[in-house]
């Protein structure tokens, strides 16, 4: 008997065939650590950008250890929940004992850190941030996370030159991890004014955006790299908090040494906060015709 060669979009992966439709090169997947219960000091955005090409080799061997673990997605504050968590039923990682899960993590940091280019995370002390940021800035950008967001694009735009990319041909799309317009009007209002300022006064990117797609809704094609994004930010706000709310010494584990090579990080805290706080008032005639702050 003899097999039919598969050609053409049948070799194609799902989220290949997806990134297609899209029509970007480059994709940008970004998740927002946000704790409103106010046990969380910080808040945070962060991200990762990479060609289509090295996501559909993440998005593989993600789904990989996801089928190896018999996890049905991963969400790291839902994983790391082990107060509440093993008391549930539904609990999703109830069958992994201490050791997989320390492997489990292991290899999904691995995954992101080899498959992308770059990884950004921008945070900021919330009590601090409305203690010290002009009036008009809160007021314009609304959350805390929206002053990261702010940052984390002029993070993205400033380092442009560093990858291998064709302003006048490529876009870059650019995806949100779960900003529902109905139950979090205001983060989303927040998140697509920046966006659409960034498409319309400084754009080398050429961006195109989704805002509302989820990391843990395993029928979107693009739900795997939103989970390697949540990844990103859990644990750069887990390694922030122990160095400024703990007092604790910055120890490099092994998860930090796979979730990425190339990371980009800012802390918005004391006398950086303050500093920056003096350059977005110095800013202020700019900021408020753009509609962005490019530090």
């Amino acid at each position: 008997m003899r097999h039919r060669r598969l050609v053409g979009p049948e070799l194609e992966s799902r989220f290949r065939r997806y990134a297609r439709l899209i029509a970007g090169k480059w994709f940008l997947n970004i998740a927002v650590y946000v704790d409103e219960s106010s046990t969380s000091q910080w808040a945070g955005v962060a991200g990762y950008i990479s060609t289509v090409e090295r996501w559909d080799l993440l998005v593989t061997e993600w789904q990989t250890v996801l089928d190896k673990f018999k996890v049905h997605y991963f969400h790291f504050s839902e994983f790391s929940n082990l107060k509440n968590g093993p008391q549930n039923p539904n609990w999703k990682y109830r069958n992994l004992n201490p050791s997989e899960r320390n492997e489990f993590l292991l290899q999904l940091s691995d995954i992101a850190g080899k498959h992308t280019e770059i990884g950004w995370g921008v945070f900021v002390d919330v009590k601090q941030y409305e203690k010290l940021m002009p009036i008009w800035y809160k007021e314009r950008v609304r959350l805390p996370w929206g002053f990261c967001f702010d940052r984390l694009l002029s993070l993205l735009f400033t380092e442009v030159d560093s990858l291998s990319y064709d302003k006048e041909g490529e876009k870059v799309s650019f995806f949100f991890d779960r900003i529902d317009p109905k139950s979090n009007r205001m983060w989303y209002q927040t998140a697509f004014e920046l966006y659409d300022a960034a498409s319309t006064y400084r754009d080398p990117f050429r961006l195109t955006g989704n805002f509302t797609d989820g990391s843990t809704t395993k029928d979107l094609p693009d739900s795997i790299p939103l989970q390697a994004a949540d990844l990103l930010v859990y644990r750069l706000r887990q390694v922030v908090e122990n160095m400024f709310v703990k007092q604790m010494d910055y120890q490099n584990k092994p998860i930090d040494r796979r979730i990425g090579p190339n990371l980009h990080i800012e802390i918005h805290h004391g006398q950086s906060l303050m500093d920056t706080a003096k350059l977005i008032e110095r800013h202020k005639a700019k900021t408020i015709e753009t509609g962005l702050l490019f530090l």
